[in-house]
């Protein structure tokens, strides 16, 4: 038995489309909380162990456009955005794949999609803000622990170039204006093992098919004025 289906649409031809909005109630008591907003979907609450069905999905889809102007004629984006605060903290971007009690975890994919017949892929850019007072926010890429299996392995891979240069790799330690303050620096460790032999470090240049190998430059640059030690 299927239950019915709820829609809701706002169709205007000759000017822009209706807006939906939805808007939790605000407070103005003091030590309550503005109210929420809950999207759901269905559960598959057959517990058949040949196919009990999935859980419904939730899918956000922005606007498509069909304007013939490559410049203006956009699809509209897909903004989240967490709550301003005037003085405590603002609120916090929470996205997590479904846990699973007897198998794996799902998957997460954050990619932009391939370009058109012209132009190029979309970037991504991955940042934390700037600070006014105190340290900027720390960026982390770690993968999980394991029992009974091997470290999840990090892997950064720039593209293939087919007509011009294949894409770079740069890692960068942060700069420093303050005195007697060293810039960052880059830390590149090879693994730990309790029981056997660590972790190798290989650093080697690319092949050239038809002509030379990459070089490999290993040098620090000439000193300043004073050492970081010298008052």
């Amino acid at each position: 038995m299927r239950a019915h289906l709820l829609e809701w649409r706002l169709h205007v031809q000759w000017q822009d489309g209706g807006d939906v909005i939805i808007n939790a109630g605000d407070t103005t008591d003091a030590e309550y909380t503005g109210g929420s907003v809950y999207i759901s979907a269905g559960d598959g609450n057959s517990t058949d162990a040949t196919d009990g069905g999935d859980g419904g999905d939730i899918i956000i889809i922005a606007g498509e456009s069909l304007g013939g102007n490559e410049t203006i004629d956009n699809g509209g984006d897909v903004i989240v955005t967490a709550g301003y605060a005037a003085t405590g903290y603002g609120g916090n971007v929470t996205v997590m794949t479904g846990f699973s009690n007897s198998s794996s975890s799902g998957a997460m994919t954050l990619a932009t999609a391939d370009s058109g017949a012209a132009g190029v892929s979309g970037a991504m850019s991955l940042s934390t803000g700037d600070a006014t007072d105190g340290g900027s926010g720390d960026f982390s890429v770690i993968t999980g622990n394991a029992t009974n299996g091997n470290g999840g392995d990090i892997m950064l891979w720039s593209g293939t170039g087919d007509v011009d240069d294949g894409g770079k790799v740069y890692i960068d330690a942060g700069d420093t204006t303050a005195v007697n303050r060293t810039g960052g620096y880059v830390r590149i460790q090879a693994g730990t093992a309790t029981q056997g032999g660590g972790g190798a470090l290989i650093m080697r240049s690319g092949i050239g098919n038809a002509t030379d190998s990459g070089a490999v430059s290993i040098f620090t640059p000439e000193s300043g004025v004073a050492r970081p030690d010298t008052p």
